[in-house]
């Protein structure tokens, strides 16, 4: 324990943990914030419920005071019994949220008995105490009704490891279900209706950081509409006009409005908005079907393919060039403009608005980009990666369909820790090799000595390679 916990881990431990109280703060402060808006809206709610009254009261009769009083009184009980439950709900996460601060200052307060030589809990150590138990009685455990999943249908393992380690108080997973969620709505099913909802709740925070969130994700709506007209480009004409129709209202009532607030900024888009509707239906249409082919031929792509690289662009312009004759006047302006117009179509954009809300997203609760799931696995695999492991040249030669070849990959190195797993080899492959070149590990030391270098070795075993090579003259 005395050099798994030395000084420089502690403190290393300490600054990568900081994070751990930069999202409860940002939920204190938001759930705050809404508070603060229900009281106001209550506020104003009986403002406007006591002006009505006055009205209604110099429009009735005296002997009808009393019934519309009675009316009055009714109204202001409901809407302050709405209001207290609101409240309610609202005081219930804001002292969840602060009981994960005192409990993560306790967590700290346990770290720095580390450097003390302070006895230390068993908890910070391997975490198998009573405490960190969790029992699914519901009689005992009354959180268990508090911290449930957005979806009872779905299976979260991380969700189910908190709840089976109870550890809440530890780890912030509402904001990162909620991101993970919105984040799949719109990189698989390419869904922006939750998008949506959280850029409406979230308005003005966006304006304080001048973000393009909002603009991109309207005019990705705009870009659906035009999408429409051509998948439907077949049907009627009096349906396609109705929905260019309602192209142009949506471009006018929701578009070009934020334009006007940043003018310089989004004015290049709106005039390929406005383009966009005078291209014709079919060339959309074969923007819509290439890249629908394009996302096939990608799945069965050897894995340091990237489907949303540079080239594929590359390869639409070339689909696209061999269509346009050698004496076509301005064919490369043409071909320029349409890879343009394709942009705007492909499912890249897609990627663009998941980067934009997760960026947006971590400013918000003030998050790192730095994941520390991520820092951890990097050390760790690197630790263990030695050159002797698969290297990326033998991966681009593997196929997913290719099982043999992977096998065959697999068999060098059954013991490998990295080589072993398809999954950790593709985690490892850009990362940095370790110091070494072959480990051999003897965790029995007989009578174990420290070498200049550093290194510890067997000392039994040192000197009779040191005989070794005297006798062979060496």
């Amino acid at each position: 324990l005395r050099v798994i916990m030395s000084d420089p881990l502690v403190d290393f431990l300490i600054q990568l943990n900081q994070d751990k109280f930069k999202i409860p703060l940002e939920l204190c402060k938001k759930n705050f914030k809404d508070i603060q808006r229900i009281q106001e809206k209550e506020i104003s709610t009986i403002d406007k419920t006591q002006l009505e009254y006055n009205k209604k009261k110099k429009k009735t009769k005296k002997g009808s005071h009393l019934q519309l009083q009675i009316n009055n009184v009714d109204n202001l009980i409901r809407n302050l019994e709405n209001f207290e439950k609101k409240l309610s709900n609202k005081l219930v996460f804001q002292n969840d949220y602060m009981s994960r601060i005192e409990a993560r200052i306790q967590s700290f307060n346990e770290l720095k008995q580390i450097k003390t030589n302070e006895p230390i809990s068993k908890n910070l150590i391997t975490g198998d105490s009573k405490d960190y138990h969790y029992n699914f009685n519901k009689d005992s455990n009354p959180k268990k009704n508090e911290h449930k999943p957005e979806n009872e249908n779905s299976v979260n393992a991380a969700l189910l490891f908190i709840r089976e380690k109870n550890l809440f108080d530890q780890i912030d997973y509402d904001p990162i279900i909620k991101v993970n969620l919105i984040s799949n709505d719109i990189l698989v099913k390419r869904n922006l209706k939750n998008l949506h909802i959280w850029v409406k709740e979230n308005n003005n925070f966006l304006k304080k950081i001048n973000s393009n969130l909002k603009f991109q994700l309207y005019f990705q709506f705009y870009i659906e509409i035009i999408k429409s007209i051509a998948t439907n480009s077949d049907e009627t004409s009096s349906l396609g006009n109705d929905v260019y129709r309602r192209a142009v209202s949506f471009l006018n009532a929701e578009l070009i409005p934020i334009n006007n607030e940043n003018f310089n900024k989004f004015f290049n888009e709106i005039k390929l908005a406005g383009s966009l509707m005078i291209i014709p239906p079919q060339l959309i249409k074969n923007f819509i079907m290439f890249e629908k082919n394009q996302e096939i031929s990608s799945i069965t792509a050897d894995i340091n393919h990237n489907y949303y690289s540079s080239s594929h662009y590359l390869n639409f312009e070339k689909n696209f060039n061999s269509n346009i004759q050698s004496d076509d006047i301005n064919s490369s302006n043409l071909l320029s403009n349409l890879t343009k117009f394709y942009k705007l179509v492909s499912y890249k954009r897609y990627n663009y608005l998941n980067e934009l809300f997760i960026n947006n997203y971590n400013q918000l609760y003030g998050l790192s980009d730095d994941n520390n799931l991520l820092i951890y696995l990097s050390l760790g695999l690197s630790v263990l990666k030695t050159r002797s492991c698969i290297s990326n040249s033998e991966l681009k030669n593997y196929h997913p369909h290719s099982n043999p070849y992977l096998n065959s990959l697999q068999s060098k190195c059954k013991n490998c820790p990295i080589c072993s797993s398809y999954q950790v080899i593709k985690l490892a492959k850009n990362l940095p090799y370790a110091h070494n070149i072959k480990s051999n590990l003897d965790f029995f030391y007989k009578d174990p000595i420290n070498l200049p270098n550093g290194n510890i070795f067997d000392q039994p075993k040192l000197f009779k390679f040191n005989n070794i090579l005297v006798d062979k003259f060496l």
